[in-house]
């Protein structure tokens, strides 16, 4: 996931998409920026499954055309596009049962000028800010690097 987002924040499609996005946030207002772009993930992009017993990983390119993924095809969208103007993102890995075993992924996201890290749950009808209750395991991967 790390990967592709990195690849995908570097392409000028996804950078085009995220600055159509916030076209008309006021300059510098780091939070506007990332409501924007959660709430287009969040809204306009179809949660929608991996074809049974495969797991599917696409680019936030693909993602962005097709107009559906499942949790971590829209965190790879969601965290490119984001990172693609400057907010730096983290994937954020759960699991929910007695075993360790990871079952969903959300993004926590730093605006420039920001604090705390933000979650961002793109696949759930929450705002900015919930977190899935119950988390057992969580993980965590940067996106970093070009």
């Amino acid at each position: 996931m790390a990967k592709l987002a990195r690849l995908s924040k570097a392409d000028p499609r996804v950078r085009d998409a995220a600055n159509y996005l916030i076209r008309h946030v006021p300059e510098k207002n780091w939070r506007r920026e990332i409501a924007a772009i959660f709430r287009y993930v969040q809204r306009c992009i179809r949660y929608t499954l991996d074809p049974h017993d495969i797991e599917l990983l696409q680019s936030a390119y693909v993602t962005l055309k097709l107009g559906y993924g499942d949790c971590d095809d829209k965190c790879i969208c969601l965290a490119s596009l984001l990172e693609s103007v400057g907010h730096p993102c983290v994937f954020t890995a759960m699991g929910f049962g007695e075993s360790e075993e990871y079952s969903h992924v959300i993004v926590d996201v730093r605006g420039a000028g920001e604090g705390r890290p933000i979650a961002l749950d793109a696949t759930e009808p929450y705002r900015i800010g919930w977190r899935p209750p119950g988390a057992r395991w969580i993980m965590q991967a940067a996106i970093e690097g070009r």
